[in-house]
């Protein structure tokens, strides 16, 4: 069913753009291949890059024919780092060292405040504090995922993780 419901929207797509001699690898699909990018541009109001940079390169080269075709479409809306999210909510502990540390929690909303921190760089009673929050929450990790897995970690491993988020 989900083949079909492509294959429509790619009929619509070509019949919309056969004036316009459009590249075949411009097509959603192309031979036995789907263009998941091409899809989304093709169904979506906007196709954001996030960052200015990331905008630039999705019009100039890799969505250069879909800028072309939509421009409208495209746009940049930077969030930044959204430490109220990642930090404030997701990592109570450490959000609690830093606004004892900083003696308020306006650096939830200035974030350039964070740079006083540094004055702590060498404290060792202060960094043993943070690693003890990092320990302790790498631990908690180890435990979910053990839970929700089944899967024994250990927890001085070095984690890299990396979430992406989906937007409406």
């Amino acid at each position: 069913e989900t083949v079909s419901i492509i294959k429509k929207i790619d009929r619509k797509f070509r019949k919309e753009t056969a004036n316009k001699n459009l590249p075949d690898e411009t097509a959603i699909i192309n031979g036995d291949t789907v263009n998941m990018a091409y899809l989304a541009c093709y169904c979506s109001k906007h196709i954001n890059g996030v960052a200015k940079i990331h905008t630039d390169i999705l019009k100039s080269t890799v969505l250069k024919n879909w800028y072309d075709m939509y421009p409208e479409r495209f746009l940049n809306v930077t969030n930044g780092i959204t430490q109220r999210r990642f930090l404030a909510l997701c990592n109570p502990q450490l959000s609690a060292l830093i606004t004892q540390l900083s003696g308020s929690d306006k650096w939830i909303t200035k974030l350039p405040l964070l740079k006083d921190l540094e004055r702590f760089a060498d404290d060792r009673e202060i960094l043993d504090r943070f690693y003890k929050i990092k320990q302790n929450n790498k631990t908690r990790l180890k435990d979910y995922i053990l839970r929700k897995e089944n899967i024994l970690i250990n927890e001085n491993t070095v984690f890299d993780i990396q979430i992406k988020r989906l937007h409406e």
